[in-house]
């Protein structure tokens, strides 16, 4: 009995030969005139129905499950049922221009005789492709037109299958369960190949869901992911059936978990956008928007401007002074020479004993034994008038250190040499704020705006920016790294 939709099982469709409009009829073999350009098409009798195969075993599908498990450890290749690529020398996402060019050239040479693999392949690749652009465009008919062509020209009972359970998740979209149960018994459901169990797999599910049979779907598509084997190709269509199903029996955790998946394998927009056109998981789906601008508003506040720009750039300073200090030490050690020429002393020495005053002079003293050498590190030494530091040779002064002790600093030098850097990298960091400032500025417009749009999609107001709550980190560590070396100075210089 004919239903009157557009994927009704009673109908048979074609594109026509001459123009490609798109023609059906109810009847059996015969001429059919196309009523854009009036040719005459042959319109053959579809196959009868084939019977419903009876039930295997269990250990005959544990057996066939175990099989199709191997390929995803093992898979074909090249493979002609695998359809996720495009063919070769066409993008990804053609124009629909692109896509009838390529399907008509499929379908001149599926008519000349040249159906290899990779032809039929290609010719159900388009098949699909131009379908779904039709079905898009809300030309029903010419996307079954063009899925029955593509079965008409088919020799390959896999490729065949795969178009079979095209038109049974046609026939559910159109609402006509009736032609989709009678399209599924032209499908292989015992089939060897991965690719083609799981496009049933998909076409059973879309058909139970549509019934209500949700412990069905599952049944089909498993619990879990990995409770069957499943390519990538359909990992996201799957996981999406997964979610409806356990949401619809009240597994909320579950189908969340399922939407993670599907969101994880096919993008979270495209996953979400499709959850809505399916009408599945919609609790699932909410929760999934409200996370997402839940996280867009956290990261939005979380970009630096104003005085948490300059935290995060007064965090670096102490770090990089400390590495200075570092190189700096290197040659007061090896050569007595200070890249700072001893300035330090200029405010030290008159503060460390009487009648001292700066640059203070370096000496270190190395220790040899052998291949080793050794230091405790440079030593610093004011002078005086009198005292000699300025004027005595390396040699006198090695030969008379003992007498010097009262006027050596020890760690005082070091320690305000880590503030003379931390000077200098200040200039530097006010820098790095103000570069940070304004890039988080215009970060936080364009995350303002994507969160209105996730916000808008979610059906929730944005979240207005708040402070996030800091340590202040930076700050602490440069007052820190200023308060303790000041210390130092401080407790060397009252101990005199």
């Amino acid at each position: 009995m004919s239903t009157g939709g557009a994927f009704d099982f009673g109908i048979c469709a074609r594109e026509c030969a001459r123009c490609g409009a798109p023609i059906s009829t109810t009847g059996g073999e015969r001429g059919v005139t196309c009523r854009y350009c009036g040719a005459s098409n042959t319109v053959e009798r579809r196959s009868p129905l084939a019977a419903a195969p009876s039930p295997p075993t269990m250990a005959d599908e544990l057996a066939r499950q175990a099989r199709l498990r191997a390929q995803l450890e093992h898979p074909i290749s090249p493979n002609p049922y695998a359809l996720r690529l495009a063919p070769l020398g066409l993008r990804v996402a053609p124009e629909l221009s692109a896509l009838r060019e390529g399907w008509a050239s499929a379908k001149a040479r599926a008519a000349a005789g040249q159906r290899s693999p990779s032809e039929q392949r290609d010719l159900v690749w388009f098949a699909l492709h131009v379908a779904e652009a039709e079905r898009l465009g809300r030309d029903l008919v010419a996307a079954r037109a063009a899925l029955e062509t593509a079965l008409e020209l088919l020799e390959d009972a896999g490729h065949r299958h795969l178009v079979h359970c095209r038109l049974v998740t046609e026939a559910v979209r159109d609402r006509d369960p009736t032609s989709a149960e009678r399209w599924l018994l032209q499908c292989d459901p015992r089939t060897e190949v991965l690719e083609l169990d799981n496009s049933h797999r998909k076409a059973v599910a879309r058909l139970r869901a549509a019934g209500g049979d949700h412990a069905g779907v599952l049944a089909v598509v498993g619990e879990r992911e990995g409770d069957v084997a499943i390519v990538d190709e359909y990992a996201a269509a799957l996981a999406l059936l997964r979610a409806g199903a356990h949401e619809a029996l009240g597994r909320e955790s579950a189908a969340d978990a399922a939407v993670e998946t599907a969101c994880g394998v096919g993008g979270e927009e495209p996953t979400l956008a499709k959850l809505a056109e399916l009408g599945l998981a919609p609790r699932a789906t909410a929760r999934r928007r409200r996370a997402r601008v839940e996280a867009a508003a956290s990261a939005r506040d979380a970009i630096p401007v104003g005085a948490r720009a300059l935290d995060d750039a007064l965090f670096s300073v102490p770090i990089l002074a400390g590495g200075l200090l570092f190189l700096v030490t290197i040659p007061r050690c090896t050569f007595d020479a200070d890249p700072f020429f001893g300035v330090q002393g200029d405010l030290l020495c008159p503060h460390a004993c009487r009648g001292c005053e700066g640059p203070f002079r370096l000496y270190t003293e190395w220790t040899h034994n052998g291949s080793e050498h050794s230091t405790n590190g440079p030593r610093y030494f004011c002078r005086t008038a009198d005292n000699g530091v300025a004027t005595m040779s390396d040699a006198d002064f090695a030969a008379s250190l003992h007498k010097l002790d009262r006027y050596e600093l020890t760690f005082a030098p070091a320690a305000a040499t880590y503030l003379t850097l931390l000077a200098l990298l200040l200039p530097l960091a006010l820098w790095s704020a103000r570069t940070r400032h304004l890039g988080g500025v215009g970060a936080r417009a364009a995350a303002d705006e994507e969160l209105s749009r996730l916000a808008a999609d979610a059906g929730i107001e944005a979240p207005p920016a708040t402070a996030r709550h800091r340590s202040w980190v930076g700050f602490k560590l440069f007052a820190a790294a200023l308060a303790v070396p000041s210390l130092v100075i401080a407790l060397e210089l009252a101990l005199r």
